[in-house]
């Protein structure tokens, strides 16, 4: 069974959902569609045999789970995965109705290649680490920032509390290698191989211009002490965002299991790093 998640769905992506529910029905693929995602489209969209879900638990009798969207709705649809139980084995395979994206991994014009692989089972898995904080969990990164847009923060950082340095700045982003290509590559952070296993901590607009990013192993525990902040504090985890404490800490680390993304057997991270950021082309 193949389960279908999506927020937002644009007119104009009706005929590629349209595709991908005739070609999954056509190889004999039962589908479940995310509840809200299928009242935007059950007056357009036809499909013979299909069921719906809500929550993480209902997951369960699926194979895969399908993101139609950009990275956000992905890492939207991997949540649900860290709700159940927190150890769901689920592959999530992204397709990009969006912009630029480094976890959709399949575009619109790659369905019908998509649904072959899927048939003949010809993809790859990879896993990916997830950061920890408390109870909750992101794929991307945890990022702690002024409330109020512009205000400086001076952050505390402890590496298995040794004291590492203060960062003066708008913020501080610890990522995932997955997330070393999203908000941490904005704010000057390095590209990392989701293979590795490290974390990337990188300050946003520092004042101090020798606190640079750093890339350290996983096997460590990072605890951030906001020092001073003349407004409230925010605490983000991947899109999740929460008012928090000045005066609490947070203890960060990764969790003990990862997610399972999908790619299909011609796609790499290296060819699309490459392709997304245009290296392999001459910009005069």
């Amino acid at each position: 069974m193949i389960a279908l998640y999506a927020k937002t769905v644009k007119q104009e992506d009706f005929p590629y959902i349209q595709d991908l529910v005739t070609g999954l029905e056509r190889y004999g693929m039962k589908i479940g569609f995310y509840e809200p995602f299928f009242k935007q489209i059950e007056a357009i969209i036809k499909c013979n045999d299909y069921s719906l879900f809500k929550s993480a638990t209902e997951l369960t009798p699926y194979q895969y789970l399908f993101s139609l969207g950009g990275d956000g709705t992905l890492l939207s649809a991997a949540s649900l995965l860290f709700e159940q139980e927190r150890k769901s084995e689920i592959p999530v395979l992204g397709i990009n109705f969006g912009r630029l994206g480094f976890l959709t991994s399949v575009g619109k014009d790659e369905l019908t290649n998509l649904l072959s692989e899927i048939h003949h089972r010809t993809y790859s898995i990879e896993s990916h680490s997830l950061i920890q904080w408390k109870e909750r969990f992101a794929l991307n990164e945890v990022c702690l920032r002024s409330g109020k847009a512009g205000n400086m923060m001076d952050i505390a950082v402890f590496i298995d509390n040794k004291p590492l340095t203060i960062y003066t700045a708008d913020g501080l982003i610890v990522a995932t290698p997955t997330g070393s290509t999203a908000y941490s590559l904005s704010c000057g952070g390095p590209i990392v191989s989701p293979n590795a296993e490290c974390f990337c901590i990188t300050p946003i607009a520092p004042h101090n211009l020798t606190c640079r990013p750093l890339v350290i192993p996983d096997t460590h525990k990072i605890r951030l002490e906001v020092c001073r902040c003349s407004s409230e504090v925010s605490l983000h985890l991947d899109s999740a965002a929460f008012l928090v404490n000045h005066n609490e800490e947070f203890m960060l680390q990764k969790a003990d299991f990862d997610i399972k993304l999908m790619r299909l057997q011609h796609q790499d991270f290296f060819s699309a790093i490459s392709n997304k950021l245009m290296w392999s082309r001459n910009i005069v």
